[in-house]
């Protein structure tokens, strides 16, 4: 009998020792159930995006221009964010089982003229194997992806001909992006909207500098300047716009631009984490906006840049003349080409026969001021399709 019970006894320990304490490892004396049945679905886990394009991500982590404080601080606030980005394959790697892609981007350094470039490598799932291979070398290609690292990488600077002071960002979590999602469309159109107002406003840089070139020259003629008559003249409607009356309006252009790029960012910002889980969105009709959109801005850039370029032609011709003076035949030319460039509703010669007040300088400075009014309007232009496209992303997302 004794010899029964030390059996039972043996038996229970061993099924103890194999089947249950493995099942509790982990969680001390607690025993849980095996299956565990939800209400709801859990909620998924929350993601945060940083909406700044790749180039000037990388100058405001890396740029030698750029304080060592103002960089890690950057980072603190962008580490283990997602992106969504645009860019060029580099390499896949490794060749027969890849799971990563390689990618060089460049941001504007201090010397005039001179880029930088930085590497960025993107981990990917298993899942993700099959589309890497078919990627070749120079393939434009949309990814979302988290930010993990930033690292200095000797081996990585021949291997991806990186400049020696390079760095490399690493990003896991990767996923490859359709081109005609909407997330890809959204992030093309803010990117190239962040560019669009910086040349927007340099061009007024160079604008502003003729104007106050010939402005200039009214004063060493003695003539007092009356910014507010000329500009109501050439048919400017002053509003609210007071900035326009004074001398160097740049100030003011420059921190519009860059209240309207963090708006531009945030709304973004919060699309994409909306989109994060929406999982492949199209939409024709907006996708259509979205390039009518980006059509409108590069078609403000260019009307800009022409309407500079005949200023600027009457600048570098006065600067080198002896005698201070523009033709008729030449303020003749002018007349004719500003009203279709700046798109006046009362042109530059109207006013000047309605009122028979204007010599040529004054002509100028108007047109100069007639333009940065132009310009501020182009920049809003800009910002408010930007964030229209990306309300309507959010909603088709929550509709889905």
């Amino acid at each position: 009998m004794k010899g029964i019970i030390v059996a039972v006894v043996i038996a229970a320990l061993a099924a103890l020792v194999f089947a249950v304490l493995p099942q509790l490892q982990g969680y001390g004396i607690r025993t849980l159930p095996g299956r565990v049945e939800y209400l709801s679905e859990p909620e998924p886990e929350t993601v945060e995006y940083v909406a700044r394009p790749p180039a000037e991500l990388g100058r405001q982590l890396l740029s030698p221009s750029v304080s060592e404080q103002s960089k890690e601080s950057t980072w603190a606030k962008a580490r283990g964010k997602w992106v969504l980005w645009k860019g060029e394959v580099h390499s896949v790697e490794p060749a027969l089982n890849p799971s990563r892609i390689v990618l060089v981007y460049e941001y504007e350094a201090p010397l005039p003229l001179y880029t930088q470039r930085f590497g960025v490598v993107v981990e990917f799932g298993a899942n993700e194997s099959q589309r890497l291979k078919q990627l070749i070398e120079g393939e434009a290609v949309y990814f979302r992806a988290r930010l993990v690292e930033k690292e200095f990488r000797l081996a990585d600077v021949y291997r991806y001909g990186l400049d020696f002071s390079s760095h490399v960002l690493l990003l896991e979590d990767g996923q490859l992006v359709e081109p005609d999602d909407i997330a890809a469309g959204l992030v093309d159109l803010a990117y190239v909207g962040f560019e669009q107002l910086d040349e927007l406003v340099r061009e007024a840089e160079g604008i502003a500098a003729v104007s106050e070139f010939f402005e200039g020259r009214l004063r060493d003629g003695g003539k007092r300047i009356a910014i507010e008559t000329i500009v109501k003249l050439v048919g400017i409607d002053i509003g609210d716009k007071y900035w326009l009356l004074g001398q160097t309006p740049l100030a003011e252009l420059r921190a519009r631009r860059d209240y309207l790029k963090f708006g531009i960012e945030r709304r973004v910002q919060e699309a994409l984490e909306v989109l994060h889980y929406a999982g492949p969105l199209k939409n024709a009709a907006l996708r259509g906006s979205t390039e009518q959109q980006a059509k409108f801005g590069r078609t403000a850039v260019e009307a800009t840049k022409e309407a500079h370029g005949v200023l600027r032609d009457f600048w570098e011709e006065e600067r080198r003349s002896a005698e201070p003076s523009i033709s008729d035949f030449a303020l003749e030319s002018m007349l004719q080409k500003l009203p279709n460039l700046i798109g006046v509703t009362k042109t530059i010669m109207e006013g000047l026969i309605e009122y028979g007040t204007l010599d040529a300088y004054e002509i100028i400075v108007g047109a100069c001021h007639l333009e940065l009014e132009r310009i501020e309007g182009r920049m809003e232009h800009i910002n408010d399709g930007v964030i229209d496209i990306a309300r309507r992303a959010v909603q088709q997302a929550r509709l889905r």
